[in-house]
C-alpha cells in the first residue's frame, strides 16, 4: 500500500509539473516578449552594435544599378544619447564622435559640421538604438511570428503591400546618409517584400540582432536593401566617450 500512495505521489508530482512548464510557455507571447525586452532597456547603459548595409537602387536615368554598402560599428550610450562610431564609406574609414548634442571627427576633435554627416545622429538613432527600433516593431507585432531557437527567442514577420509603404519610405530615408535625397513618394510606392527578424536573449532579454530588408518598385524605380544589426558589450562600457 505505501509504495502504491509513493508512486501515486510521484505521478502526481510530474503531472504538475509538466502542466505548470505548460502555463509558463503559454504565458510566452510576442507582446510579453517585446514589453520585457523593452522594459529590459531601462537597466542598459551603454552597448556595442555592427551594423551592414547593401542597398541597390535601379532609376532609368542610369545604366547600372546603383550600389551602397556600408559597414560600421558603434557604441552607443544611451542617457544622454551618444555615440562614437567607426565608418567604412567606399573603403574610407572615418571615426566620429556625437557627445553633448555635437558631432565631431575623433582624431582632431573637430565639430563636423558639413551635410550629409550633420543627419548622422538621427540615423543613428533611427536605425540602430534600440529603445526606438523596439517600439516601432511593438506597433507591428500582431504580425511577427515566436520560435524559439538555442535559448533565443525570435521574432520574424514577412509581409508585402499597403501596409508597410511607412516602414519602407522610413527605411529608404534613415537607412544611409544620401537616403532622404531619393526622389520617394510614399503613395507611388509598391511594397513587394519585407522580411524582419529580432532575435533575443531568453535569459537576458537582450537584443542579439535585428535583420530587415524589403523590395519596392516606383514607376521605373526599384529598391532594394537589406540590414544586419548585430548587438553586444551590454553595460560593458567598451569605449570611453570624453566630455
Amino acid at each position: 500500500m505505501r509504495q502504491f500512495l509513493t508512486f501515486f505521489v510521484l505521478i502526481f508530482l510530474f503531472l504538475t509539473g509538466c502542466n505548470s512548464d505548460e502555463q509558463k510557455d503559454e504565458k510566452v507571447t510576442v507582446s510579453s516578449i517585446f514589453n520585457q525586452t523593452i522594459s529590459n532597456l531601462d537597466e542598459v547603459e551603454n552597448y556595442m552594435m555592427d551594423y551592414s548595409l547593401v542597398q541597390e537602387v535601379v532609376v532609368p536615368e542610369v545604366n547600372e544599378p546603383i550600389k551602397v554598402k556600408q559597414d560600421e560599428t558603434t557604441y552607443i550610450e544611451s542617457d544622454p544619447f551618444q555615440f562614437i562610431t567607426d565608418l567604412n564609406l567606399n573603403s574610407e574609414k572615418i571615426t566620429l564622435v556625437y557627445k553633448n548634442e555635437q558631432l565631431y571627427e575623433k582624431s582632431s576633435n573637430e565639430k563636423i559640421s558639413n551635410e550629409p554627416f550633420t543627419r548622422l545622429p538621427d540615423l543613428i538613432n533611427e536605425q540602430r538604438h534600440l529603445p526606438v527600433l523596439l517600439e516601432l516593431f511593438q506597433t507591428m507585432e500582431d504580425q511577427f511570428e515566436l520560435n524559439e531557437k538555442e535559448n533565443s527567442y525570435v521574432l520574424t514577420m514577412s509581409g508585402k503591400g499597403e501596409n508597410f509603404k511607412s516602414f519602407v519610405k522610413n527605411q529608404i530615408e534613415t537607412a544611409t546618409l544620401n537616403g532622404s535625397e531619393l526622389p520617394i513618394s510614399q503613395s507611388d510606392l509598391k511594397i513587394n517584400e519585407v522580411n524582419i527578424e529580432i532575435k533575443i536573449d531568453e535569459e537576458s532579454k537582450n537584443v542579439q540582432s535585428i535583420h530587415t530588408s524589403f523590395t519596392s518598385d516606383q514607376n521605373k524605380t526599384s529598391i532594394d536593401q537589406q540590414i544586419s544589426r548585430n548587438y553586444y558589450d551590454f553595460n560593458k562600457q567598451a569605449k570611453k566617450i570624453s566630455n
